[in-house]
């Protein structure tokens, strides 16, 4: 008997971990993260995710690592730099939070407007190179 390759179980488990990461239950959803890079290490998503829930938990050095980690598997990817400004605000680090946040906007222009109402931002708020990043103001 020939099987169909159903989807794949490191895409099923990172759609697991999602939900439950957008539910709030953040401990169940590292698992299911963990177990999706067990099935698929390189899955670049469920990296940033787990890079964003160390964050939330203040596990700055992981989150670093594992978003670092994000951007040299996918560096298209948005998000990894988008959550590496935010650590480094967090950390009030205001010139790698700038840089980061200048190369996610290079990345996707939409990150302005995610900027804008980031609470983990609040340190760059009124610093004129965030202004200049936000508005999309570019050096001569």
């Amino acid at each position: 008997m020939v099987r169909t390759p159903g989807p794949d179980q490191g895409t099923t488990l990172y759609s697991r971990a999602l939900a439950l990461q957008k539910e709030g239950r953040l401990q169940d959803a590292k698992r299911f993260y963990e177990r999706a890079l067990e099935r698929s290490p390189r899955l670049a998503s469920a990296l940033n995710n787990l890079g964003a829930i160390h964050i939330r938990e203040k596990n700055y050095d992981t989150a670093r690592r594992m978003l670092e980690k994000a951007i040299r598997m996918e560096p298209g990817y948005v998000d990894p730099y988008y959550n590496l400004a935010c650590l480094y605000a967090l950390q009030k680090d205001v010139g790698r939070s700038l840089a980061y946040l200048k190369k996610a906007t290079s990345v996707n222009a939409a990150v302005r407007q995610w900027a804008r109402s980031d609470e983990d931002l609040q340190n760059l708020r009124g610093h004129s190179e965030y202004e200049k990043i936000i508005q999309g103001v570019r050096k001569s």
